[in-house]
């Protein structure tokens, strides 16, 4: 996790996925489906303003993980990312207290790796 100002905080928090990965697409298209109206904003990883609107992603892997800029501008990745997104989708929030389960965040990490690892696949 990554801290920033304020000033590179955004209104709702962006979601930065691959967009040449199908399964990613799909994904994102499932939350979409699932979240209340602006609730998120989705950015790819190729959009070129990316850095210079978000620089505290400068020096992350983006094209390793799912990551999650929230409003108070810190960055999330992986498994991280996927629990802030679950915790504003209707349905998914009511699970979010597993990832605070002691032990958990590890399996959490496993599982999100063989997602990550194989979506070539899965997509």
């Amino acid at each position: 996790m990554t801290s920033a100002s304020d000033s590179f905080a955004p209104a709702r928090p962006v979601v930065i996925y691959d967009g040449e990965c199908s399964f990613c697409r799909k994904q994102v298209q499932r939350i979409e489906r699932r979240a209340q109206p602006e609730t998120f904003e989705f950015v790819p990883l190729q959009n070129a303003e990316l850095i210079d609107r978000f620089p505290q992603l400068y020096g992350e892997d983006l094209e390793a993980a799912l990551h999650v800029v929230t409003t108070d501008g810190q960055v999330h990745a992986a498994d991280a990312a996927v629990y802030h997104i679950a915790r504003l989708l209707p349905g998914y929030n009511r699970w979010t207290w597993l990832y605070h389960v002691p032990g958990m965040r590890p399996i959490f990490r496993v599982i999100y790796r063989w997602i990550s690892d194989h979506r070539a696949r899965l997509g």
